[in-house]
């Protein structure tokens, strides 16, 4: 029903909250197949996991 469905933050599409895992950075809801471990042994969503490889590359960029 309408009302158990939620958009996975990073496909953008409606699942139910039963199949969506809260990121611990963002808190957004994903699939479990868009997570993975984050520096800090965490799991987190794949668009989070995506702007901490920007700033690791960014700050390598920068320190060089």
């Amino acid at each position: 029903c309408p009302t158990h469905l939620r958009k996975d933050c990073v496909s953008g599409e409606d699942r139910c909250t039963m199949c969506l895992r809260a990121c611990l950075r963002c808190h957004g809801l994903a699939e479990e197949k868009h997570f993975g471990e984050s520096m800090d042994g965490s799991k987190v969503c794949q668009k989070c996991l995506a702007q901490e490889n920007r700033n690791k590359i960014m700050k390598n960029i920068f320190e060089n």
